[in-house]
């Protein structure tokens, strides 16, 4: 200001004081503004953050109950899949009497078939010799269907199978295992013996049906033993898995063809 005051001169002193005092006004009012400005925004963030703090702890809340909660329900599936492993077992007990013919043509067995399996079995299994069988019950399985050729596909359907109960799971067994020995031939068809099992019994025991082809054709000998153990056999290498997917990873990292 003072090199203002040179120019203006002592005359215009009056107004370079008025100048001065505008501009020093301005630089308090910009300085003030400034200022202002910078506390709103310092608020803000400390608003911000305490916010931000605030839902990291209720994150950080929901997160411990989400852990607590999910452990509670692995505890309580613990009981529940026990229970389910349970009732699962003992419908497969109340089935080990049941055996399921697949393959045999609708309407062959006529209107009885329990009849109808009492007279073919002895033609069917002749080394049962005259051991009386005893069935319970004989009857197809799901609703009725056409056995002839479909109008619109060109393909028959497949007959449903037919489901029998023996008075002893013993008589079960020695008819499957004839079965397995002799398959009979019905009109030109090979019937198939199956076990009865619970669903979720069947659909373990399907998952391992691949596998056990896999070990076949790598030399194995592949039995399914009950629920749905794979049991393999080679030369004198003997192996046994529970779990079809322990079985698999076994068949990959073996070799030998």
């Amino acid at each position: 200001m003072t090199d203002l005051n040179k120019e203006l001169g002592v005359e215009n002193s009056a107004l370079a004081k008025v100048i001065e005092e505008t501009m020093a006004k301005f630089f308090k009012e910009a300085d003030d503004k400034s200022e202002a400005r910078s506390n709103r925004l310092e608020k803000r963030i400390e608003s911000m953050h305490s916010i931000l703090c605030r839902h990291t702890d209720e994150i950080k809340t929901l997160r411990a109950d989400t852990n607590m909660l999910q452990e509670r329900i692995t505890q309580t599936n613990k009981p529940q899949k026990s229970l389910e492993a349970k009732i699962t077992e003992m419908e497969d007990r109340s089935r080990r009497d049941n055996l399921l013919i697949f393959n045999l043509k609708e309407g062959t067995e006529g209107p009885n078939a329990r009849a109808y399996l009492m007279e073919s079995f002895p033609k069917w299994f002749p080394a049962l010799g005259a051991a009386p069988l005893e069935i319970m019950r004989a009857h197809r399985l799901g609703p009725p269907r056409r056995s002839t050729a479909s109008a619109d596909t060109g393909h028959s359907h497949r007959p449903r199978p037919l489901i029998l109960k023996c008075l002893r799971y013993t008589e079960r067994d020695l008819l499957l295992k004839e079965a397995r020995k002799h398959a009979p031939e019905v009109a030109g068809i090979q019937l198939k013996f199956a076990a009865d099992y619970s669903e979720p019994t069947t659909a373990r025991r399907k998952s391992c049906y691949k596998i056990m082809h896999d070990a076949r054709t790598k030399g194995f000998d592949a039995f399914l033993l009950y629920p749905a153990t794979i049991k393999l056999q080679r030369s004198n290498e003997s192996y046994v898995f529970k779990e079809s997917t322990d079985a698999e990873e076994f068949l990959a990292a073996d070799n030998r063809d």
